[in-house]
């Protein structure tokens, strides 16, 4: 009878164990891909491109202004930039915030322009775009992106006066070439949308990319902030692995 609990306990504590391994894979570690203020502390100076600082490579519209303590870049009319290429596998997560505003009297609520937020597997910035991830556009703006669907677009309001958070979330989906994404406004979510891009999902590293679109002599956007993640899923046969090593460890245990 003692010999018969003493199996059953060794059962359950393995079971245990192999539960609480394999659940540990939930557990994801996030990590930081890029984080910036556009300070001088980052290497931005007062006025200049930014291409080549800190990892962009952009067009020369993005220059970089009020830099110190608390910079920003700023830039009119198009511009396609990227940075922080990344590995992307199935079940990942990246997450980009930006902290963005509208600058000029002609482009109150982005009526002219369009910005946009995501992932792209190019890094040609002659055809440069948005993938998969959000847009910004006003109820007059005629631009769109080829690639991206409208259900990724939302109207930003007159947002002159102070910087919003835009953030984007896009999960690599198990469905072949398909992208979950989600996103939020000033803290407000957007609804929930798939993409479909089997060169994205192809693609052996993606790029973090802004986009705007707009019209000429029209005004501008801004940029205070910038964040970058990425959470990785562990894989589950690694997990799995260290479950049944802490169950061939009690088995060994039990056998003495």
């Amino acid at each position: 009878m003692v010999r018969s609990f003493s199996k059953l306990s060794l059962i359950l504590a393995s079971v245990t164990l192999l539960s609480v391994a394999i659940g540990s894979s939930a557990n994801a570690a996030m990590v930081t891909l890029y984080d910036s203020d556009f300070t001088t502390a980052d290497g931005f100076t007062e006025g200049a491109d930014i291409n080549g600082i800190d990892g962009w490579t952009a067009q020369v519209q993005l220059d970089s202004f009020n830099v110190g303590s608390n910079g920003e870049v700023q830039f009119a009319n198009f511009v396609r930039g990227y940075n922080a290429a990344t590995a992307f596998a199935v079940g990942d997560t990246i997450e980009i915030t930006a902290s963005v505003k509208s600058i000029g009297g002609n482009n109150p609520g982005f009526d002219a322009n369009i910005f946009s937020l995501g992932l792209t597997s190019g890094t040609d910035l002659g055809t440069l775009g948005n993938e998969a991830g959000v847009l910004l556009g006003g109820q007059g703006s005629n631009f769109r992106l080829a690639t991206q669907s409208n259900a990724g677009r939302t109207d930003a309001g007159t947002i002159d006066t102070a910087f919003h958070d835009l953030t984007t979330s896009i999960t690599k989906s198990a469905t072949a070439n398909q992208f979950d994404v989600t996103g939020s406004f000033n803290g407000v979510s957007l609804t929930p949308f798939t993409v479909t891009n089997a060169g994205l999902y192809s693609a052996s590293t993606v790029n973090t990319v802004i986009f705007s679109q707009g019209q000429t002599n029209v005004g501008g956007i801004a940029l205070d902030s910038l964040n970058v993640t990425v959470t990785a899923i562990p894989e589950p046969s690694s997990m799995a692995l260290v479950g049944l090593g802490g169950i061939g460890m009690l088995v060994r245990r039990r056998r003495r």
